[in-house]
């Protein structure tokens, strides 16, 4: 059996795309679920406590927030001028908690599914008002 120059290559190639694959660093989505929520308690915690700030250092300059009830914000400079009205507004944060639903890998990305609940004490509202919904963010590995 005879190998050609081409043979050669496609076999060398091929061969060096599954080594390539197999050395793509392997995932604990366990441990990468755990870091979130590990994060999402901490901001949600600052949140409760008053600074919303706080939490923003974990997004790019480039972020898109999608509130409840609210029109997008696109940028993280708008997203600190929402927090700063925010932050002066009359209402406050009493409660407020993220759970993690699922994780999900996508290259250099993992995206997270989960749900809230929160409950903000306002002036007039003895049992303040409470809202609950769902939220995706898009984390990427540093």
């Amino acid at each position: 059996m005879k190998f050609t120059i081409f043979k050669i290559l496609t076999v060398s190639l091929l061969t060096l795309s599954i080594f390539l694959i197999s050395c793509e660093p392997q995932r604990n989505m366990d441990e990468i679920k755990s870091q979130i929520t590990d994060i999402n308690n901490k901001m949600a915690e600052e949140m409760v406590e008053g600074n919303l700030m706080a939490g923003l250092e974990n997004y790019v300059d480039d972020a898109i927030s999608l509130p409840s009830y609210s029109p997008m914000i696109r940028g993280l400079d708008a997203m600190k001028k929402k927090a700063e009205e925010e932050m002066d507004s009359h209402y406050k944060m009493s409660d407020f908690n993220m759970e993690t639903v699922d994780v999900m890998l996508a290259g250099n990305y993992v995206i997270e599914v989960g749900t809230y609940k929160l409950t903000m004490e306002m002036e007039g509202m003895p049992d303040g008002w409470k809202d609950n919904g769902k939220y995706v963010t898009i984390w990427q590995f540093q």
